[in-house]
């Protein structure tokens, strides 16, 4: 998303506490290679740029993110376990 004109607009507008990466692996191509997992970081360096910011602080914010969307399931699971 990050490679085309239009892609990189998305990411500009979009809200930073609404963002996730992912690679389209391996039906996205880097040169002649798969895109994998490695190659977010080239997202994360994107991010940063576009959020004036650094790419640690970028990835912390993406991992807040997940962890928001995640932990919901992550403490219903453990209120499951603790009816067993």
């Amino acid at each position: 998303m990050i490679r085309s004109k239009k892609g990189r607009k998305i990411v500009e507008r979009a809200p930073r506490n609404r963002v996730l990466t992912e690679t389209d692996g391996p039906h996205l191509k880097i040169g002649k290679r798969p895109a994998t997992p490695a190659d977010v970081a080239h997202v994360l360096r994107h991010l940063a740029e576009v959020w004036s910011t650094s790419p640690p602080e970028a990835q912390r914010l993406v991992r807040s993110n997940l962890n928001r969307i995640l932990n919901p399931i992550r403490q219903w699971k453990d209120d499951v376990s603790s009816l067993r």
